[in-house]
């Protein structure tokens, strides 16, 4: 039975460095690709023909591993021009003569035989091999994917102070450093590519003097991305412009996704991807919503030459009261972006009318199975609003509004908002024999203010107290050092039980 000739050429040009062989029958195409070009290129880079007397035939890739050439048919592989192809070409080419070298060197020079031949034959084969990968590196230098560097960003997660739902509104008597708890609860804002987060502070009932604002232990002067308003607690303080309006959020923290088929294995099958909405039911009452979402780790892709580059998701969002069947279409957001670090995307809008809405998030973007694509999408959270400033008390109070961005300062759970608090109240100034407004300690002058107060539901007229004596009470203050400070939070505390501990 004859063999079967192979012409091949490992060049672009077919008619350099072409080599010729006889193989035997019943090899496979990519047996035979082996010998003729050992280190071939990839199979995009190459062309497999079969030739007869009737004519020439291609074989793909995909079957080289199953034709085998009859005898008298004529192989014939050339090398195509493409991505690398010049350095697959050289691979070939330095291959070939590693093979062709190592022989001679192995078998002509030395003269040994047997195994010691083969192992010093493959031993130089080796070498040289690894020389012509060195010297196809110096005249083709890998290429060096362009890296993107991921750049810092930060979130901030809440605060150490306390939210008290139907608890008492602090009262301050004295001079106390206090961490007030939340007047209403935070929410975050994104503003670019920038998280905020907007929180107010309730000090107490009527005037109270605040200053030396801290977190933990840290002066907020020593932060540069904290906006800060104070309101005293008097009748003419306008509301707070860094708080005003409700919103409330939840958080979320579910991942988008749209599933592709997949069998009991789990393997990837031919088939649609698979919707997976996420519903939330706004808070009632509203007259809009705003998603916020995440990519925690980024959002891109990389090309086989490993540059990342941009990548977009969709997210489509949805409405619907909740006594409703069908679902509006609020937006399709289209999210492009190339980046390594975590970032965030807010929606704000208007619902149609007032009411409790429900809102649906659904990923329309497929899953990928490419270890190259970073999609992974989360909605962190919902926030509902309602254009009404968010207190309504029938005393004024005094009042903190706080703004902060999320940078290497503050991130993470912020420590406690906290600062240096006075009550200012009526207070007995001897030189001057009469009752004047300041901050004081003087327990005479806070026995009364507790009397007098708009948090007792009961105040006293100045007719029912005995003026003279507490006068005379706050000289023997004075002149034994005694004060009292100290927060009244307890919603289980009562009149008599403060005057009784201030005397």
């Amino acid at each position: 039975m004859s063999g079967i000739h192979v012409l091949a050429a490992p060049l672009v040009d077919p008619g350099a460095a072409r080599v010729e062989l006889t193989v035997a029958a019943g090899l496979t195409v990519a047996d035979i690709l082996a010998l003729a070009l050992p280190g071939a290129p990839p199979a995009d880079h190459l062309r497999v023909l079969l030739v007869t007397a009737a004519g020439a035939a291609e074989v793909l890739p995909a079957f080289w591993r199953q034709v085998r050439p009859r005898p008298g048919v004529r192989v014939i592989i050339r090398v195509l021009a493409g991505r690398d192809a010049l350095k697959s070409i050289l691979m070939i080419a330095v291959s070939i003569a590693a093979f062709a070298v190592g022989q001679w060197w192995a078998v002509s020079v030395l003269g040994l035989t047997g195994l010691a031949a083969s192992a010093v034959a493959a031993g130089v084969s080796i070498g040289v091999s690894v020389v012509g990968q060195l010297l196809i590196n110096a005249l083709i230098p890998p290429v060096k994917p362009k890296t993107l560097e991921a750049q810092n960003r930060y979130s901030i997660s809440g605060w150490r102070n306390e939210a008290r739902p139907d608890g008492a509104i602090p009262d301050v008597l004295g001079t106390i450093r206090y961490a007030p708890p939340f007047a209403a609860l935070s929410w975050s804002e994104i503003s670019g590519d920038w998280q905020y987060i907007h929180a107010a502070f309730v000090l107490g009932i009527g005037e109270v003097q605040a200053a030396d604002f801290r977190l933990g232990e840290t002066s907020l002067s020593e932060y540069d991305e904290v906006e800060i308003e104070v309101r005293a607690g008097l009748a003419e303080d306008n509301p707070l412009t860094l708080y005003p309006r409700q919103i409330v959020e939840e958080s979320i923290g579910a991942e988008l996704v749209r599933p592709l088929p997949r069998d009991d294995l789990g393997e990837v099958v031919s088939g649609p991807a698979t919707e997976k909405p996420v519903i939330r039911t706004a808070g009632g009452d509203a007259t809009g919503a705003s998603v916020i979402l995440t990519w925690p780790a980024g959002l891109l892709r990389y090309t086989d030459d490993g540059d990342a580059v941009a990548h977009t998701v969709s997210v489509r969002i949805e409405q619907r009261l909740v006594q409703a069947e069908e679902w509006i279409v609020v937006t399709t957001l289209e999210v492009n972006a190339r980046r390594l670090e975590a970032f965030y995307r807010q929606h704000t809008w208007e619902f149609p009318s007032r009411g409790r809405w429900q809102v649906r998030v659904t990923m329309m973007t497929d899953e990928t199975t490419d270890s190259k694509v970073q999609q992974r999408t989360i909605w962190a959270a919902l926030q509902t609003i309602r254009p009404e400033y968010p207190l309504a008390y029938s005393q004024p109070l005094a009042l903190v509004g706080v703004r902060v961005k999320a940078t290497h300062q503050l991130n993470g759970q912020l420590d406690s908002f906290n600062c240096l608090v006075s009550r200012i109240c009526l207070d007995w100034d001897a030189a001057n024999g009469t009752w004047v407004r300041r901050a004081t300690s003087n327990p005479a002058s806070l026995y009364r203010y507790v009397l007098q107060s708009a948090a007792n539901p009961r105040p006293v007229a100045d007719a029912g107290l005995d003026l003279a004596a507490l006068a005379d009470w706050h000289a023997f203050c004075v002149a034994k050092g005694l004060a009292y400070d100290r927060v009244l939070d307890d919603a289980g505390s009562t009149l008599r039980d403060v005057l009784t501990e201030i005397a």
